[in-house]
């Protein structure tokens, strides 16, 4: 089991909205957020498009945001960074590994980013 993180941004102190992305799973890897191909003018994040665990580190250094896990705690920015860096090299691959390919090899919306961290455009939870 592991623990899901997101974050809140541009939030309305008035009337307590904001939107909201998932940063991951402490067991499962990173969130993904890609341009659509569909819609390609249409920003993805505030930072543009998410692909890999640096992206994550600008977004938290670049965007005024709260971080939260799924029990509704709301945590530091720095544990978030601590529990994913302290991951193993192992651990960070994890679910990229378990992923099974089509049979010329690809892992739909999965990939491993150059920190070795399993990414996915797909949602999970």
């Amino acid at each position: 089991m592991g623990t899901n993180y997101y974050v809140h941004y541009n939030i309305c102190e008035c009337c307590d909205r904001f939107d909201e992305l998932h940063i991951g799973k402490s067991s499962s890897g990173l969130q993904a957020y890609p341009k659509d191909p569909w819609a390609p003018s249409e920003p993805v994040t505030p930072i543009g498009e998410i692909l890999s665990w640096q992206d994550w580190r600008r977004f938290f250094a670049e965007v005024p945001h709260e971080t939260w896990d799924e029990y509704g705690r709301r945590i530091s920015d720095d544990e978030v960074i601590d529990w994913f860096e302290m991951l193993s090299p192992a651990a960070r691959r994890r679910q990229f590994d378990a992923v099974q390919p089509y049979p010329d090899g690809v892992r739909v919306a999965y990939w491993l980013d150059p920190d070795g961290f399993t990414m996915c455009s797909q949602e999970f939870s």
